[in-house]
């Protein structure tokens, strides 16, 4: 190989795993978007999936990933696919066999020698309150086994998941969550903030540089109830009021069975909702993450840890809201074709 092909070759590779869904997806266009800004020419983002026909993922190629399969029933197609990483997101696939799937691809990870690993996890996964937080706990623990300098990010809500709810407010006026109203709270951070973290984690690894923490905790500056929430929304929102309404888990679960695909493929690129239909995997993460937002130990805090990683404050859930206004503010054209829905909507 000659020197100048050498000299070319990117001295840094990330590859970001489960890309075919929305995390893993969010995480490989924010990594991308950010090296094309910067005109980094030494960082090559790879996207591993199960499903490199997907849509979704056909979008990071076009953006400049190069695209891979992991075929968890194949250990050369793990190998394969993290050939020449140097960094790992590891988000977990959404799939009963998850920690197996884990298991598989750190011996992957650990036989083609991959130096840094970064974990996406969830807030309060030690305490295993809900399946979501358990099957992290374990995949936590499977990769802190074999690769201790693992970094784990946890996160508990962000900002763009509120966007799965805006179908029922602009239907209804109505914002529809399990939370109580005044005495349970949510720490949102913005799933930008969330590769901002990435990025920088990966930056420090690959600089050898030491960080005194193994798990960061990445929330919001501060927490809010759910009346605050509705709060700032018609404090942004120009037409109608939004109120707020306590339902029970089961409510929750039929009303996001019933999105189905709109034809709308022109959503931002961290919009959840690219994603649609939800399956009982993705729909059973959100009643969770729900679910430990009641109960958990570390439920409605705040915690320091995006700015000791970063320097800055995490963008403020007000601001979110300001940015998509018109998601968020109802449709007065749509309450009579709306109606159909009403009585089912109406028994939430």
């Amino acid at each position: 190989m000659s020197s100048k092909v050498q000299d070319e070759k990117p001295k840094h590779v990330i590859a970001v795993s489960a890309t075919d869904r929305w995390v893993g997806n969010s995480i490989g266009h924010g990594l991308l978007k950010r090296e094309n800004n910067d005109n980094d020419k030494e960082t090559e983002i790879i996207a591993l999936t199960r499903d490199p026909r997907s849509s979704n993922v056909k979008k990071l190629e076009k953006e400049g990933a190069k695209i891979r399969e992991t075929n968890y029933k194949k250990k050369e197609s793990l190998e394969q696919a993290v050939q020449g990483v140097n960094t790992l997101v590891y988000v977990a696939e959404d799939d009963k066999n998850c920690v197996r799937f884990a298991e598989d691809l750190v011996k992957a990870a650990k036989s083609q020698q991959v130096s840094n690993v970064i974990l996406f996890s969830f807030i309060g996964a030690d305490e295993e309150l809900t399946e979501t937080h358990r099957s992290a706990h374990n995949i936590e623990k499977v990769w802190e086994k074999e690769f201790q300098s693992c970094k784990i990010i946890r996160v508990n809500w962000a900002h763009q998941y509120f966007l799965d709810f805006a179908k029922n407010i602009q239907e209804e006026g109505v914002l529809k969550m399990t939370l109580d109203t005044e005495s349970e709270r949510l720490a949102p951070i913005d799933v930008q903030d969330i590769i901002c973290v990435i990025e920088d984690l990966a930056k420090k690894q690959e600089n050898r540089e030491t960080e005194q923490k193994n798990i960061y905790n990445l929330t919001g500056s501060k927490a809010f109830t759910p009346k605050d929430l509705v709060i700032m929304i018609n404090e942004v929102i120009k037409t109608g009021k939004v109120e707020y309404r306590q339902v029970c888990h089961e409510k929750l679960a039929q009303y996001l069975k019933m999105f189905g695909r709109d034809g709308t493929d022109s959503r931002e690129e961290y919009d959840p909702r690219r994603f649609l239909p939800y399956d009982s995997f993705e729909i059973e993460k959100i009643l969770d993450l729900l679910s430990y937002a009641k109960n958990g130990r570390d439920a409605g805090k705040s915690f320091d840890d995006f700015k000791e990683i970063t320097g800055k404050e995490p963008k403020p859930i007000d601001y979110f809201f300001k940015e998509n206004a018109d998601e968020f503010t109802p449709k007065t054209k749509n309450f009579f074709r709306g109606r159909r829905s009403q009585r089912f909507f109406s028994r939430l």
